[in-house]
């Protein structure tokens, strides 16, 4: 390599075979410095690749030549925020049968804490007599008319929930609240419209008209006989046949159980016909309703006419606490268990 030149020096330039020489001793330098594993590879993918396909000699040279390190959740709890699913995943049970059945709830009365309708309890075919003779006096009769009465009742929930929690709480939590709670007075008002039911209906003996159980497997004759005749009783105490069967958990569940085809397979021309599918009975061309809160062994054969169940409610009442920065709701309504009209036409079978 040519020396620094002073001012007014001439410096002599390396020759040609100079140069060729330095560059010669250079490359025999690079040579024998060592290479280092990873060099040959010109991105990160290409090693991750070449990795995979190495044999596993290959593969531990790789791996002491570099250790790839690694990146967990655990280490970015800052980056990794908890994913909140917004619905409310629970199952809200909300279905009313009983009352369904009787062809929904009623209103209440606009006014009172007490509701009465006039009955009647006469003999109809002893009502009317033939006239003996022209211009004789026809039967003289008096119509007796009877009263029946529930008072009104009142039931409810109420809860104390805080601002913070009302307006910081996402999903809502006033809104799950009264979502849950509305349902949870479907599932009240349910159950003591059919335990109304149930003591007011005109109980049959076993003993003479009993409520026969079906075998597994079994065709439900005995108990398509018993809707038939329990129909035409319902129809002579009401003026229309039965359109209403609650059975207990138990009997439906024998039903069920029993001899009866699936729609469309028959049944419509037979017995009835049972499907797992939408949890549907029929016998004899009667839907059998399940009614949960019937005592076991029960079977209620009625119309609509018959009964109603009559309520105001679900109704929400709020009122802010300010002194605590807090809200007071709840839940309530006010019902009759039942109103029953034609006791005679609500039959209640049972196993002794």
């Amino acid at each position: 390599m040519p020396k620094e030149a002073l001012p007014g020096q001439v410096v002599e330039l390396p020759t040609v075979e100079e140069l060729a020489q330095k560059v010669n001793e250079f490359n025999k330098a690079q040579e024998k410095a060592p290479v280092h594993p990873l060099a040959k590879f010109p991105t990160h993918a290409a090693f991750t690749r070449a990795f995979q396909e190495a044999d596993p000699e290959e593969r531990q040279k790789l791996a002491a030549a570099f250790a790839l390190p690694t990146t967990t959740t655990a280490d970015l709890p800052g980056f990794m925020l908890p994913a909140w699913r917004r619905d409310l995943v629970t199952y809200l049970d909300s279905r009313r049968p009983a009352i369904a059945a009787f062809g929904g709830s009623t209103a209440l009365p606009a006014e009172g804490m007490k509701v009465e309708w006039p009955t009647f309890d006469g003999d109809l075919d002893a009502l009317i007599a033939e006239q003996l003779a022209e211009l004789a006096e026809l039967k003289g009769v008096k119509l007796v008319f009877g009263e029946d009465s529930e008072t009104i009742r009142t039931a409810g929930a109420a809860s104390e929930i805080s601002f913070q929690a009302i307006l910081r709480s996402s999903p809502s939590y006033m809104a799950q609240w009264q979502t849950i709670m509305e349902a949870a007075w479907a599932r009240y008002t349910e159950a003591v419209f059919e335990l109304s039911i149930q003591a007011k209906a005109t109980r049959l003996d076993p003993a003479t008209d009993p409520l026969p159980a079906i075998a597994p497997g079994a065709k439900p004759t005995a108990f398509k006989s018993l809707l038939f005749e329990a129909s035409a009783a319902v129809e002579d105490a009401t003026g229309a046949p039965a359109n209403v069967v609650l059975a207990s958990k138990d009997v439906w569940l024998e039903l069920g159980g029993a001899d009866l085809p699936a729609p469309g397979q028959g049944g419509e021309n037979g017995q009835g016909t049972a499907d797992a599918k939408s949890l549907r009975v029929e016998v004899n061309n009667l839907t059998i309703e399940r009614a949960p809160f019937l005592d076991a062994g029960s079977l209620i054969v009625s119309n609509d006419k018959a009964a109603k169940f009559s309520e105001s409610g679900s109704m929400l009442a709020t009122a802010d606490d300010v002194a605590k920065l807090g809200r007071d709701v709840a839940i309530w309504g006010m019902y009759v268990p039942s109103e029953v009209y034609y006791p005679a036409g609500v039959l209640r079978y049972a196993r002794a």
